[in-house]
């Protein structure tokens, strides 16, 4: 009886154990997928800024070159 109650308790200790793991584990992805979503939106701010100066030079190229 004292072996099964041993191995019911053992199972459940592991199962629980494996449980907190996994949560863990999802944080743990889960703050890196955060890290990556603010990463991409900083990336495309960067991006959005050059490409406005780009059109700015060009339109100030553009301005300034009068045809002949």
């Amino acid at each position: 009886m004292f072996k099964t109650l041993f191995v019911c308790v053992f199972c459940t200790t592991l199962f629980l154990i494996s449980g907190c793991v996994s949560k863990l584990q999802y944080l743990e992805l889960e703050e890196k997928l955060y890290i990556s979503q603010q990463q991409l939106e900083q990336q495309k701010r960067r991006l959005d800024i050059s490409n406005k100066k780009l059109l700015d030079l060009e339109a100030n190229r553009k301005k300034t070159i009068k045809p002949c």
